[in-house]
C-alpha cells in the first residue's frame, strides 16, 4: 500500500483528520470518557443503590467532559467554514446545548445570565444515568454524550472542505 492509500484509509477511518489531527484526538478522547461515564451510570435509577464513590468519579469525568466537549465544539464553530453547511448548523447546534451546561460547571453561573447559580449545581435524579436540571431543562447525561457522539460519529470526508487554518514554518 503507498502513501496515498494509506492517508485515504486514515481519513476515510478518521475524517475529522482532514480537519484537524489535535481536534480529532480530542475528540476520540472525549468519546473514550464519555463511554466509561455513559457504562459507570446506565444502571442508576429506578430506585437502585448507587456507590458514593462512583457518583462523584461519573460527575467528576462528566465536568471535564463537557468543558472539552465544548471545547472541540467552539473550535469547529469558530472554523465553520472549513465544514459543509448542514455539519456547520449541527455543530453550532450542539454547541449551544453544551454551552448552555457548561457555563454553570465552569463558572457556576447561568448561561447568558449573569450571576451565582441559586443552588450547588448537583445531581437532580437518575435515569439510566444522573441529570441535571440547569435553567429550567434537564440534562440527562446518556443523552447529552450521545448526541456528541452521534455528531462526531456522522462527520465523513465530504464533510471536511479544508483544514483548520494554521500558521505553519516553511523550514
Amino acid at each position: 500500500m503507498d502513501k496515498e492509500d494509506l492517508l485515504r484509509e486514515l481519513n476515510a477511518a478518521r475524517p475529522l483528520n482532514l480537519f484537524s489531527l489535535y481536534t480529532a484526538q480530542q475528540a476520540e478522547y472525549l468519546a473514550l470518557v464519555g463511554t466509561e461515564i455513559s457504562e459507570l451510570s446506565s444502571s442508576w435509577g429506578d430506585g437502585a443503590l448507587i456507590d458514593g464513590e462512583e457518583l462523584v468519579r461519573c460527575t467528576g469525568l462528566f465536568w471535564l467532559w463537557v468543558l472539552g466537549a465544548y471545547e472541540v465544539l467552539r473550535t469547529m464553530d469558530q472554523n465553520a467554514e472549513c465544514f459543509a453547511t448542514g455539519l456547520q448548523q449541527r455543530i453550532k447546534a450542539e454547541k449551544q446545548i453544551i454551552a448552555q451546561i457548561r457555563m454553570p460547571f465552569a463558572k457556576q453561573e447561568l448561561n447568558r445570565r449573569g450571576g451565582p447559580v441559586y443552588a450547588e449545581l448537583s445531581v437532580t435524579g437518575f435515569e439510566k444515568g444522573p441529570y441535571y436540571d440547569i435553567g429550567g431543562e434537564r440534562f440527562r447525561l446518556p443523552e447529552v454524550i450521545g448526541r456528541f457522539l452521534d455528531l462526531m460519529n456522522s462527520i465523513g470526508p465530504e464533510n471536511i472542505l479544508q483544514e483548520i487554518p494554521a500558521r505553519r514554518t516553511t523550514d
